[in-house]
């Protein structure tokens, strides 16, 4: 028998009780443990193994300083493994789920809490209940907004009142729910950190979440919106731009003070909302007269495929077609 010590390793992630295998002579195997341990820690079991080993079993911290004191009498090395792989570990098991809950709620009140968005107010950034469309005649697949709480399937009702976005509302035949495909999807889910503001002031353009003011335990208790306005400040939209002026509790207004307050880069991508994508007209499409999307000045324009190109000399423009593609307020298309 060599000098070497015994040890099989069988690991078990979260198992809280251990087991631990200790080389000894030949001779010295449970009647070394029986007579120096059993009194000082009767939770700890033995087992003669292979080898002339000796496997302790029991509580993790028992079972290390028993194996501590048979080092401490033998000679040859003693190496401590983890628990045994048939060991019953529900109870752990158990215990670890208790403390999961325990650390998730406190985490949840104290630290950060998720919410589903259930309408499409922050559309596109940020979609309520809706259905992910792919057009008939293009292909093309965009979100349409759903009334809160519709039901699944989707019915051609809510398919009625769609049009495809590469087409537009006014496109003969859009209305039509033939060969529609929708695949009916909740609200995005976002993840708040609630302690953010007791270290700083909240920022402007910042989406924020909050209590709804008028009735903070109603149907709808929070509102999630991106932040336009600081304190004391009055606010002016003019086309998709924001301008802030001091507040002024008595004294007539002062249009002059009134300031542009600049998007920053990040915040303007965020509000792009998407018109019209050319890449998904691939050219096999059949437009009507009047009913395209782009209106050329001049006889030296053509369309191949997606990609629309000028031959001539003199100077051209390629102009949105207004008539067939008008720009409503049914969305800030110009913010």
């Amino acid at each position: 028998m060599t000098d070497r010590p015994a040890c099989y390793r069988d690991r078990i992630p979260g198992h809280v009780a251990a087991e631990t295998v200790v080389q000894l002579s030949l001779s010295g195997s449970f009647s070394k443990f029986a007579a120096s341990q059993a009194n000082e820690h009767p939770e700890v079991t033995a087992r003669d193994g292979e080898r002339g080993v000796v496997v302790l079993e029991g509580p993790a911290g028992s079972v290390r300083r028993a194996a501590a004191a048979l080092r401490r009498q033998d000679a040859k090395p003693v190496v401590a493994v983890d628990a045994d792989p048939d060991r019953n570990t529900f109870p752990y098991s158990f215990q670890s789920m208790i403390v999961a809950f325990v650390i998730a709620m406190a985490a949840r009140s104290f630290v950060a809490e998720g919410f589903v968005i259930p309408t499409g107010s922050m559309a596109p950034t940020l979609r309520g209940q809706h259905a992910l469309m792919r057009g008939p005649q293009t292909g093309g697949e965009f979100a349409v907004g759903l009334r809160v709480g519709a039901p699944a399937p989707i019915s051609d009702a809510i398919l009625n009142t769609a049009a495809d976005r590469l087409l537009g509302p006014r496109f003969p035949g859009t209305a039509k729910s033939e060969g529609w495909s929708a695949k009916p999807r909740q609200g995005d889910r976002i993840l708040t950190h609630k302690t953010l503001y007791h270290f700083r002031d909240p920022r402007r353009w910042e989406v924020v979440v909050f209590r709804n003011p008028a009735n903070p335990f109603g149907p709808a208790p929070t509102y999630i919106k991106r932040l336009c306005g600081l304190p004391n400040e009055r606010l002016w939209i003019v086309d998709g731009d924001l301008f802030t002026a001091p507040r002024v509790i008595d004294g007539p207004l002062d249009w002059d003070a009134f300031q542009i307050q600049r998007k920053p880069d990040w915040v303007q991508r965020a509000l792009w909302v998407p018109v019209y994508d050319q890449r998904q007209d691939h050219g096999g499409m059949s437009t009507p007269d009047g009913f395209g999307a782009f209106v050329p000045k001049g006889d030296d324009w053509s369309l191949e495929g997606p990609v629309w190109s000028f031959r001539g000399e003199q100077p051209t423009q390629l102009e949105w077609n207004r008539r067939a593609r008008e720009f409503t307020n049914w969305n800030a298309y110009n913010v």
